[in-house]
C-alpha cells in the first residue's frame, strides 16, 4: 500500500529577479501609456517629424512626468524646461506602485502564523533585495529612456533623470512592500503624540485639496466659454483634440495647486512681474493652452475677497481639532509634541506639495512660473498657529463644558422665574 507524501511548500520566487521583472514591466506600461496617444496625434496631424519624432517626444514626456528636466538647445524656450504634469505623474507612480505591490505580495513577506506585520524568516532580507533591485532597474531604465529621447534640439538633464528615477523607484518599491504588509498602519508605529499630529495635518491637507478642487471647478465653469473659444481657435482636429484634452486633464492637478496657493493667501507667479493673489491679478501674456483661460484677467479685487481665506482656515482648524481631541488625555508636554508635529508637518507638506506645481520654461520671462513659496510659508504658519490656538482653547480646555454648565444654569433660572411668575399670576 503506497503512502502519499505531504505536499512540499511551494518555493518563493527570487526577490532579485522579481524586482527586475516588475520594474521593467512598470516602465514598459508607462511608456506605452504615453507613446500611443502621441503617435496617434502625430500620424493624424501628418507631422514632419514622423514616427521617430513622435517616439522621442513621447519618451521626453515620460521624463517630464517623472520629474526630470529637459535642456532645450533651440527655439524660443532656450534653456532648462521643467514641467511636472501631475496627472501624468500620478499615472506613472500608480503603475509602478501596483507592480511593486504585486511583486512584494508574491514574496509572502508576512509571517503566516502571526499576520500582524511581523516578517517571516528572511522576509526583511527579501524585501530589501526586492526594493533594491526594483529601484536600481528603474534608475537604469530612466537613463536608457533619456538616451533614446536625446535629440539635437533637446535632451534630458542627467542629474535630474538620475534623481527622478531614484525617487520614483524607491518610493514605489517601499510603498509596494508597505501595502503588501497591509496589517501594519504606518502611523501606528509612531509614538501617539507624533501620530496624532501627523493625522491632523494629513486631514487638513486633504480638506484643503478638496476646497481647492471645488474652487477650480468654479473657475472652469465660469471660464468655460473662453476655454472653448481657445480650443476652437487652435483647430486641433479630432485626434489632436482628444490628445489636447488629455494633456489638459493631466495638467489639471497643477491648476488645483495654483488655486490652493492663492486661496491660502500666497502669490502665484505667471512670469517676471506677473502675479495673481487675492489682492490683485496681473497674469500677463500666457501660452495658448486652453485651460489657462480659467485664470483671472487683470483686476484689482475689493477687500472683502480676503474673506475667502476663511475657507482654508476652516480646513486647517478641522485638522487641528482632531489633533487636540486625540491628545486631550495627555500631559501638556506630550500635547506640545503633537502640536509641534501638526504645525511642522502641515507647513513642510504643503510647501513640498506646492513646489511640485512650479514650472520653468526656458531662461526668459517664463523661467519661474507657479507658487512663490516665500509668500506661502508665512500664511501657512500663521494660519496653522491661529487654528491650533483656537482648537486648544475650545476643545483642549474645559471651556465648552463650562459654557454648557452656564447655559444649563441660565435656562434653569429662566424656568424658575417663569414658574414663579405663573404661580403669582394664578394667586
Amino acid at each position: 500500500m503506497s503512502q502519499t507524501s505531504p505536499a512540499e511548500p511551494q518555493a518563493l520566487p527570487s526577490p532579485l529577479v522579481l524586482g527586475i521583472f516588475k520594474a521593467v514591466k512598470a516602465l514598459l506600461i508607462s511608456a506605452v501609456t504615453v507613446l500611443v496617444p502621441v503617435l496617434a496625434a502625430t500620424l493624424a496631424a501628418q507631422s514632419d517629424g514622423g514616427s521617430l519624432g513622435a517616439f522621442t517626444l513621447g519618451l521626453s514626456l515620460m521624463l517630464l512626468g517623472h520629474g526630470s528636466h529637459l535642456y532645450i538647445a533651440a527655439g524660443p524656450l532656450n534653456g532648462s524646461f521643467a514641467f511636472l504634469p501631475l496627472g501624468l505623474t500620478a499615472i506613472f507612480y500608480a503603475i509602478a506602485l501596483w507592480q511593486a505591490y504585486r511583486g512584494a505580495s508574491a514574496l509572502d513577506l508576512v509571517d503566516p502564523e502571526r499576520r500582524r506585520g511581523i516578517f517571516r524568516d528572511a522576509g526583511v532580507r527579501d524585501a530589501a533585495i526586492f526594493a533594491g533591485s526594483f529601484t536600481a532597474v528603474y534608475i537604469i531604465g530612466m537613463l536608457m529612456i533619456s538616451a533614446f529621447a536625446r535629440t539635437p534640439d533637446y535632451q534630458g538633464v542627467f542629474a535630474t533623470v538620475l534623481f527622478s528615477g531614484l525617487v520614483a523607484g524607491a518610493v514605489c518599491a517601499s510603498g509596494g512592500v508597505a501595502f503588501a504588509m497591509r496589517p501594519i498602519r504606518a502611523l501606528d508605529t509612531l509614538p501617539h503624540p507624533y501620530a496624532a499630529g501627523l493625522r491632523g495635518s494629513l486631514r487638513a491637507i486633504i480638506f484643503l485639496l478638496g476646497a481647492a478642487c471645488l474652487g477650480t471647478l468654479i473657475l472652469l465653469a465660469v471660464a468655460a466659454p473662453k476655454i472653448y473659444g481657445l480650443q476652437t481657435q487652435l483647430a486641433p482636429g479630432m485626434v489632436g483634440g482628444v490628445v489636447l484634452t488629455l494633456l489638459q486633464l493631466v495638467w489639471l492637478p497643477v491648476l488645483v495647486l495654483w488655486v490652493l496657493t492663492v486661496g491660502i493667501g500666497g502669490q502665484l507667479s505667471l512670469g517676471q512681474g506677473n502675479t495673481v493673489s487675492l489682492a490683485a491679478s496681473e497674469p500677463g501674456v500666457l501660452p495658448a493652452f486652453p485651460i489657462l483661460g480659467a485664470l483671472p484677467g487683470p483686476a484689482v479685487y475689493p477687500g472683502w475677497v480676503s474673506l475667502l481665506l476663511l475657507v482654508p482656515f476652516a480646513c486647517v482648524l478641522w485638522g487641528a481639532r482632531g489633533t487636540v481631541i486625540a491628545t486631550a488625555e495627555l500631559d501638556w508636554a506630550q500635547r506640545g509634541k503633537a502640536y509641534a508635529t501638526f504645525v511642522g508637518s502641515l507647513l513642510i507638506g504643503l510647501l513640498i506639495l506646492l513646489a511640485t506645481s512650479r514650472i520653468s520654461l526656458g531662461e526668459g520671462r517664463l523661467h519661474g512660473v507657479g507658487p512663490l513659496l516665500g509668500s506661502v510659508a508665512g500664511p501657512i504658519l500663521l494660519g496653522s498657529l491661529l487654528a491650533l490656538g483656537i482648537a486648544v482653547i475650545v476643545w483642549g480646555t474645559p471651556l465648552l463644558e463650562w459654557l454648557r454648565e452656564q447655559k444649563a444654569k441660565t435656562v434653569a433660572k429662566i424656568e424658575k422665574v417663569e414658574g414663579e411668575t405663573e404661580k403669582g399670576a394664578k394667586n
